[in-house]
Formats: C-alpha cells, structure tokens, sequence
C-alpha cells in the first residue's frame, strides 16, 4: 500500500462559521487568542511570534480573507499563503480587511504565523491534492 498523500489543502468544515456573515463575528482582541465566528475561538498563545496585537488581528483578517476569496480556487495551503504574501505586497494589509473597512492598526505577520493560526482553526479540515 503506497502512503496516503499529505493534506496540503484547506477545507472548510460544514459547521464552521463563514467571514462577513451574520452567524459569527471575526476578530482579536487579545494577542493570544481570536474569534473565528461563533464558538470558535482560537488559541494562538504559543506561537510565540505574534508578539502585538495587530499581528494576530492581522492572521485573523487573512483566514476569514482565504476562506471568502481564494479557498473556492482550490489552492494548496502552500499556494494559498503565497497568494495571501502577493495580495499583501501588492495592495498592503488593506487586502486582508473586509471590504469598505479601514483599520489601520494591523501588523504584518510572516506566512508562518498566517499557517500556525490556520492550524489551530479547528473547524478547518485539510484535504489532499497534487497542486
């Protein structure tokens, strides 16, 4: 039997909360944890890199940010956090808040915060792909 592939793609859940709906809130307000919709809140206390506020507002910003825009692309977790790094380049943090707002006060984290956070969504299911 040959080894199963490596779940290299995020999927999400059939109960976790989707960004920008009314079912749940996203957002952080403690550097050590944020929510992701309701009842799901996500522990980021030991991923000692997030060192401010902004940065895990920031790794909230852009989960909710992939799971509206580029997970229906069907991207590898690799290929997501390279587009999320692009989108960022490009048009700065703006690009991770939700549309018409403005906060100003985000942080950027590296790609490995953005995929420590991820992985601790627990509504999150990672699937297997070849991309």
């Amino acid at each position: 039997n040959a080894p199963a592939a490596p779940a290299d793609r995020f999927v999400f859940g059939d109960r976790a909360p989707r960004p920008c709906v009314a079912n749940g809130r996203t957002g952080a307000k403690a550097v050590g944890s944020f929510s992701y919709g309701d009842n799901n809140e996500v522990d980021v206390s030991c991923v000692e890199q997030l060192v401010e506020l902004g940065q895990t507002q920031a790794c909230c910003a852009a989960i909710a940010t992939a799971a509206k825009a580029l997970m229906p692309r069907g991207l590898s977790t690799r290929a997501l956090l390279a587009a999320l790094d692009a989108e960022i380049d490009a048009r700065g943090l703006d690009a991770v808040q939700a549309e018409g707002r403005r906060d100003g006060d985000l942080a950027r984290p590296r790609r490995h915060e953005i995929a420590a956070a991820l992985n601790r969504v627990r509504t999150a299911t990672f699937g297997t792909g070849t991309a």
